[in-house]
């Protein structure tokens, strides 16, 4: 199987790969994900993964297929993003969330990908 790059500091993305026989190595192009201002998770993520994308390309090269992808958690309407600190995730757990509806939005974005 043809090695991958994934295009993400991310621990659990790492294990995913790691867990279903995906040889990958890990770079983190620094794109931050906070300057986006957007409230609507589906264009949320489509901008997070394709601002990723742009900033991987901006840094290296393609000598081997590329991953980006981002994740959010919506309640209520409302993206939670990621917790700052304890404070923050107190917040989360508050009971403003407890009775909530919960989705999650993906999406990803492949570079540079040969199927033989």
């Amino acid at each position: 199987m043809q090695t991958i790059v994934l295009g993400s500091s991310s621990i659990t993305r790492a294990e995913l790969l790691t867990r279903f026989g995906v040889p990958f190595i890990q770079r983190d192009a620094g794109f931050d994900e906070e300057s986006l201002r957007i409230n609507d998770p589906a264009h949320f993520v489509y901008h997070a993964t394709k601002g990723k994308m742009q900033s991987y390309l901006e840094t290296y090269d393609l000598e081997m297929p590329v991953l980006c992808a981002d994740t959010v958690v919506t309640a209520n309407g409302e993206i939670l993003r990621k917790a700052k600190d304890k404070e923050d995730a107190r917040h989360f757990k508050s009971t403003k969330w407890q009775h909530s509806e919960y989705s999650d939005v993906y999406d990803l974005q492949i570079e540079n990908l040969r199927v033989d």
